[in-house]
């Protein structure tokens, strides 16, 4: 890996990121545009670095920032944090981390404000600069992270934390942790820790597993999944996010049924919600649940397929849950509910409904209906200005952990039986789709894939974020990048001076107020 040092700062911003698992650390997972068609892909990062094969883990999600693009892969058999350009693909900087325990697919996580990333893998937290991949700080947990996503505040002024759980190993003695790690630079006064020095850590007295923490108006929420005391039954419950010593909780709330909870949740309105997993039954043998943010009083509880994903919620109510598994009396599919106010229906069940029992043997088998969406497999939701549609993951063979083999676009409006409630597909990837201003991501069997237009870089570009500046040259002399930029045949002086002239225009731009060619 290279560590380079950053010369010249610029930042150029292609759009909001999509900075946490679920879009923001909210994870509403909700996007207010119209859907990106994935009828063609715009690149694909594939199977070359320096030679090797390039390799991501399979459920995990993307992240981006500026006009890069990050993923957990393994390149040469090691686990690494991979940086790509948005404008092509191409591999900007790698950083190696520990294996992921029992083949987590924790999401990385953007610290904007601080031009980072986070990856959680093993039992540590590692922090490297966004645009140029030096280390920034690490954080060591008293246990592995499995499953679990991290996410980062913005709004806490210069005591910005991050919150992450860790995994107890669910038939041990329920001894999980949510840990409060400071991301912001010291100040005696307003924020007296270094980055990566852990503020708090809270012991939840019950088991922890891919519990991804979620954030809104200062306050953190989290699901368990219970511990012997309780019979198992997991519990949702609110923290202060800006204590500094290990908070008692606002409140705690045990789910009405005896299950817990493998996943994260989101907070939408003022309301928390999160859904369970049963280990056997059918199709409703888990449920979903919503919760007030404020008190934690259970508005309602209805029954819901197996899943360890956090739901995704319309603007006119209703819930989409990507959830189940082929095996153990379950089939993947998407449920849709009608939130009604103090209950909840189920509207349809994507396998279900579409179900056609060709060979007559009374029996759910592949092919017989839809196999979209899954237990590990998040969904997004584009709420454009005509239609609700649903971009998620799925697979004809599913294995208990298999990823994502196909992305399905579907039309929450129109009923699974329907012709149109499959609008688009895409085979080769699909797991955890991330948006960015005009682009979506998403990972597979066929590498990193973007869809939507791009830009691609210029020449001189050597590190990729669509403009020429005298980082450029710096990474050119450091071996960075492309360096025959004028394209005759050899690295020399020519190329040097190329790259000196178009950053001069880039600056020239700049003065005029153009922007320099930046998205």
């Amino acid at each position: 890996m290279l560590f380079m040092l950053c010369l010249i700062c610029s930042v150029t911003h292609a759009g909001d990121p999509w900075s946490h698992l679920g879009s923001n650390a909210a994870r509403s997972a909700v996007v207010d545009a119209d859907p990106v068609a994935i009828d063609q892909s715009a690149w694909v990062l594939d199977t070359q670095f320096a030679g090797q094969s390039v390799t991501f883990v399979g459920q995990s999600g993307v992240v981006t920032w500026d006009n890069y693009i990050y993923a957990q892969g393994e390149i040469a058999g090691c686990a690494h944090l991979i940086c790509a350009s948005r404008a092509d693909g191409s591999i900007v900087w790698i950083a190696p981390v520990l294996a992921p325990v029992l083949d987590s697919w924790s999401t990385p996580v953007i610290d904007e404000t601080n031009r980072t990333v986070v990856v959680t893998t093993g039992n540590q937290c590692l922090a490297f600069h966004a645009k140029f991949g030096y280390p920034r700080w690490t954080a060591i947990l008293d246990l592995n992270i499995v499953n679990a996503s991290p996410l980062v505040t913005d709004d806490m002024g210069t005591a910005d934390r991050m919150f992450i759980t860790d995994y107890d190993g669910i038939f041990l003695f329920g001894g999980g942790h949510l840990y409060c790690i400071n991301v912001d630079q010291f100040d005696p006064v307003t924020n007296p820790y270094q980055p990566g020095e852990i503020v708090w850590t809270v012991n939840m007295g019950a088991a922890t597993s891919g519990n991804s923490p979620a954030y809104d108006s200062g306050a953190i929420y989290v699901a368990d999944l219970g511990s012997q005391n309780n019979n198992w039954t997991g519990r949702i419950s609110a923290f202060d996010a800006a204590a500094i010593s290990p908070p008692a909780p606002l409140w705690q709330t045990s789910n009405p049924v005896a299950l817990g909870f493998f996943g994260g949740v989101t907070i939408t309105n003022g309301y928390v919600y999160a859904g369970s997993y049963a280990f056997t039954g059918a199709q409703q043998s888990a449920n979903l649940l919503k919760l007030d943010a404020l008190t934690g009083a259970v508005e309602w509880s209805t029954p819901c397929n197996r899943t360890s994903t956090i739901p995704v919620v319309l603007d006119d109510g209703r819930i989409a849950v990507s959830a189940g598994l082929l095996g153990f009396g379950s089939l993947p599919s998407i449920q849709l509910f009608s939130d009604l106010g103090t209950s909840a229906v189920l509207n349809w069940d994507s396998a279900i409904d579409s179900w056609v029992d060709t060979n007559t043997n009374g029996q759910f088998d592949p092919g017989e209906f839809i196999s979209t969406g899954g237990w590990t497999t998040q969904a997004i939701l584009f709420n454009a200005p005509t239609a609700n549609v649903l971009m998620v993951g799925g697979s004809e063979n599913p294995g208990l952990f298999g990823a994502p083999e196909t992305l399905f676009v579907l039309d929450l409006d129109a009923p699974p039986s329907s012709p149109g409630f499959i609008l688009e597909t895409y085979t080769g990837a699909g797991s955890s789709p991330a948006y960015d201003t005009g682009n979506l991501f998403t990972i597979g069997q066929n590498g990193l894939v973007c869809f939507g237009p791009v830009t691609p870089p210029p020449l001189s570009d050597m590190d990729r974020d669509l403009l020429t500046t005298p980082e450029d040259l710096y990474l050119w002399g450091e071996g960075v990048g492309p360096r025959d930029v004028n394209q005759n045949q050899m690295i020399d002086n020519g190329d040097f001076f190329t790259i000196e002239s178009d950053s001069r225009a880039s600056e020239v731009a700049d003065t005029a107020g153009t922007g320099g060619g930046a998205l």
